[in-house]
């Protein structure tokens, strides 16, 4: 097989791993989101108003747990925090 051929052959293994990871990171944020709407019902947007050292301490909580929904939307809520003040 010539280069061009095989470089041609690993490009389109590269571009349908990258497929297969969207799709797979896009499963993780339906989950994520769903796990979010539940909690929301249930105390609406109160992170909002947590404390970074509360945020962190659950995040570390979950991950420890192997609970890795709620690690990555403590992530989120953590993120969201940060940019809020960053926007002040």
């Amino acid at each position: 097989m010539g280069c061009e051929k095989m470089s041609k052959k690993l490009d389109f293994k590269l571009e349908e791993k990258k497929a297969i990871m969207i799709i797979e990171i896009k499963d993780f944020m339906g989950e994520m989101m769903e796990k979010m709407k539940s909690e929301f019902n249930k105390k609406g947007d109160s992170y909002k108003r947590c404390g970074v050292l509360y945020l962190r301490n659950e995040l570390y909580k979950h991950f420890y747990k192997d609970d890795y929904l709620d690690v990555a939307n403590f992530a989120f809520m953590l993120w969201y925090l940060e940019e809020k003040e960053k926007r002040k």
